[in-house]
């Protein structure tokens, strides 16, 4: 026989746990309808609507023949790579010699012994055991270079030196000298300088009276060197007569390059590189100096559509468009040289024909003009365009609507993406901020995956929203 008490105590239990059941339900619900409380009291047109789209990017290879730079390393020298093509550095040089309010004289009777010039420099790219040459030249064309002048780096030599005088030559190689090459030049240009600028009055005059060197490294291919000085000494001795006794004295007369230098760049092979890139339109190259840069396309006209498309009659902002250039391997594509040629640490992206005039006005990056610095981590360059893109709207937008007349904007924009050094200098705050932006003139190259990579081509992330 059941007991009636523990029947009684199981219904009971069960009574109250199916009230707790309902309970709990009906709290849920109520969380539930506070929490879309504001969206159901919001018209659903008021909605801010975010999204996210991806657009291929097209590309292509760009063979620079020049650039405009003020080089704070001067290189000298051939280095040829197997992949990114030759590169061969010379130098046009101006002097100047100290002098006072007076101008300047040599001691009474001071006579020349003998000139040499003087390259230090701090490091070299390529093979420390490999010959290479130095051979000097006077610009003796009439022709100096004006300090405050942008010079291209493709110079025409002709224009200043003929070279039919040689003032002095050398052959080492980086590795076997202390990082200083000693280059006894001529008697017969020690007389000419010494009797040429034994009394100038000015600097103006002594630039007239001496044009400067053309310095060029004509022999091997495995070496370019990093100067970070070049300077002339000229020895002269006099007699005087110190306290009744005649003595013999020894002198020198500095004579330092001061800012006006261009270092000229050629790349003689360029067509036989132009050839292989021809064959693999996955990739593009990036090297410097002044070598090869890469044309990024963006279809912009395109890409707003699309996002017009999908946020409807609402406002378009553009949070984020993240290029994402990403470095490839190449090795097994063609013979690599024995030395590997580094990667450039910062790539600048900036419309193509705005890139001379951004270097000769020592521009610095603004919302058009995006750095960025290569990440090892995923073996990647990424630039955020969003505020370049969105001026490109706002370009083509009415102020008070904000309807974008898409028909207005350029079909794509064409940038570039090249190589550069960036100078960071620190503020009040304890950050860094971009103090000064140059071309890169070191021995970089990095090849990237191109818009038509069958993998992984080179893609342009937008996060945008309407509102």
């Amino acid at each position: 026989m059941v007991n009636s008490k523990i029947v009684n105590e199981v219904v009971k239990f069960a009574y109250y746990s199916l009230l707790l059941v309902i309970a709990s339900c009906l709290l849920a619900s109520c969380d539930s309808n506070i929490t879309n409380m504001g969206q159901s009291i919001r018209p659903e047109g008021d909605q801010i609507k975010v999204a996210t789209d991806t657009f291929r990017l097209s590309t292509a290879n760009v063979f620079v023949e020049k650039m405009y730079n003020r080089p704070d390393s001067l290189l000298l020298g051939t280095f040829k790579d197997d992949r990114y093509g030759t590169t061969y550095a010379d130098i046009l040089a101006r002097f100047e010699a100290a002098f006072d309010s007076v101008g300047f004289r040599y001691p009474e009777g001071a006579v020349p012994d003998s000139t040499f010039l003087l390259l230090s420099y701090r490091s070299w790219f390529g093979a420390d055991n490999s010959a290479m040459s130095v051979k000097v030249y006077e610009m003796n064309q009439g022709k100096y270079l004006d300090y405050y002048t942008y010079y291209p780096t493709n110079i025409d030599v002709s224009e200043y030196c003929d070279q039919t005088e040689l003032l002095g030559d050398a052959v080492f190689s980086a590795g076997d000298s202390t990082q200083l090459i000693r280059l006894k030049l001529t008697d017969s240009f020690t007389q000419r300088l010494f009797e040429n600028t034994r009394d100038f009055t000015d600097e103006e005059d002594f630039f007239r009276r001496f044009n400067g060197l053309y310095i060029t490294s004509p022999l091997g291919d495995a070496t370019m060197m990093y100067l970070n000085s070049v300077s002339m000494a000229l020895y002269y001795h006099y007699d005087a007569t110190v306290a009744g006794k005649d003595t013999t004295f020894v002198n020198t007369t500095s004579y330092v390059v001061d800012g006006a230098v261009v270092n000229r760049f050629l790349h003689p092979d360029t067509a036989r590189v132009k050839d292989y890139l021809a064959q693999y339109d996955s990739i593009n190259y990036v090297a410097s100096p002044a070598n090869i840069y890469a044309q990024v396309n963006v279809p912009l006209r395109r890409m707003v559509q699309q996002m017009k498309d999908s946020v409807g009659d609402k406002r378009l902002v553009v949070n984020g468009a993240n290029v994402r250039v990403e470095v490839k391997d190449t090795q097994n594509e063609m013979e690599d040289s024995d030395i590997t040629v580094p990667l450039p640490d910062n790539m600048l992206l900036m419309k193509k024909d705005e890139v001379d005039a951004f270097f000769r006005d020592e521009g610095l990056p603004t919302d058009s003009v995006v750095y960025t610095s290569y990440s090892s981590a995923d073996s990647c360059y990424t630039f955020n365009i969003a505020a370049y893109i969105t001026r490109e709207i706002q370009k083509v937008s009415d102020q008070v609507s904000g309807e974008v007349q898409i028909e207005s904007m350029p079909e794509q924009l064409e940038l570039m993406m090249l190589p550069v050094r960036v100078v960071l200098s620190s503020t009040s705050s304890g950050s860094s901020s971009v103090s000064e932006v140059s071309q890169q003139v070191l021995i970089n190259g990095v090849t990237i995956r191109s818009g038509n990579d069958r993998n992984r081509p080179m893609t342009m992330e937008v996060v945008y929203s309407g509102f």
